[in-house]
């Protein structure tokens, strides 16, 4: 064997259970014992970051948050703020559509397990008024938030996956690591640098009648549709039982940016998500399946021709 066969660098996969679904690594190395230790680190990271952003661990950022008498202020953790703000920014892009303080709501949809369940309209109702009622305030600068008017439960879970995905690469980076590829159940992916191959990393995206292979550069990738998680999009306080459209994939340089996307553009039509993408320039794509099988790309709204 060569020199150079034996110095090329191979993919190292690593999976593990966790945020109630599966993160897996891809990491592009010569010596696996390296790729192994750096792996570890990052489920070490993973489970640290859940810890602070789940509303299911006794304890966390996002709990203190949920039980915050009106009033009360509370310090949070630098992580928690930073996805907080992120969300905040995503809910502005989309006028609301996607919405961090589901957290009432989504209760009525799964147990803590995660197994489905019937609620009764009155207890829509309920949470409906609980939520229209509460406010938080969280402070721009300082890690900490307020509650101005009970009510608010914050639920992370349309971004916090994909948040966590991106402050990985604060770790890879420490670590000197640059190839890798990282996955959220499937759905989210962020990749940096190049593949085994070195080659820009390349994800297929299928609809029930058409796919096709994105390449991503230093970018991240989310796709959202029914037919996996079935009914789990809150939309207006309400369970959609039937989006705009089949599927949503979308394209653009952060993880936790494009996990919100997803959410929000079910709920948003054609020209909804062509004002939306002015904000982006080219930086974001969109692309929707049609309940008629067709898989098409949105654009922005582009400037009319100066005459």
């Amino acid at each position: 064997m060569s020199e150079q066969l034996q110095n090329k660098p191979e993919r190292h996969r690593y999976r593990e259970e966790m945020m109630a679904t599966h993160f897996e690594i891809y990491i592009v190395h010569l010596e696996k014992q390296v790729a192994d230790s750096v792996a570890g680190m990052a489920f070490r990271e993973l489970d640290r970051l859940e810890d602070l952003l789940s509303r299911f661990r006794d304890g966390s950022d996002i709990v203190r948050i949920n039980q915050m008498l009106e009033g009360e202020t509370i310090l949070i953790s630098p992580e928690c703020h930073e996805c907080l703000r992120q969300g905040m920014e995503v809910q502005m892009l989309t006028n609301a559509r996607f919405d961090i303080a589901t957290g009432g709501f989504m209760e009525l949809l799964r147990d803590p397990e995660g197994n489905p369940v019937q609620a009764e309209e009155a207890e829509w109702d309920r949470a409906r008024s609980t939520r229209e009622q509460g406010a938080l305030k969280i402070d721009p600068d300082e890690a900490r938030v307020s509650c101005v008017k009970q009510g608010l439960q914050l639920d992370l879970g349309g971004i916090g996956k994909g948040y966590a995905l991106e402050a990985l690469t604060a770790l890879f980076e420490e670590l000197e690591v640059t190839d890798y590829l990282l996955s959220s159940g499937g759905s989210t992916l962020l990749a940096r640098g190049k593949d085994e191959c070195g080659n820009p990393w390349t994800t297929g995206l299928s609809g029930a009648q058409q796919s096709f292979d994105v390449e991503l550069t230093d970018q991240s990738v989310s796709g959202s549709g029914f037919e996996v998680k079935g009914a789990h999009i809150i939309a207006a306080g309400s369970k959609m039982e039937e989006a705009l459209w089949r599927r949503v994939w979308i394209t653009g340089p952060h993880a936790a940016l494009v996990d919100g996307l997803s959410t929000a553009c079910f709920q948003m039509n054609k020209s909804e998500i062509e004002t939306m993408l002015e904000s982006f320039e080219d930086q974001v794509r969109v692309w929707v399946e049609t309940y008629e099988g067709e898989i098409k790309e949105i654009r922005r709204n582009q400037a009319p021709p100066i005459l």
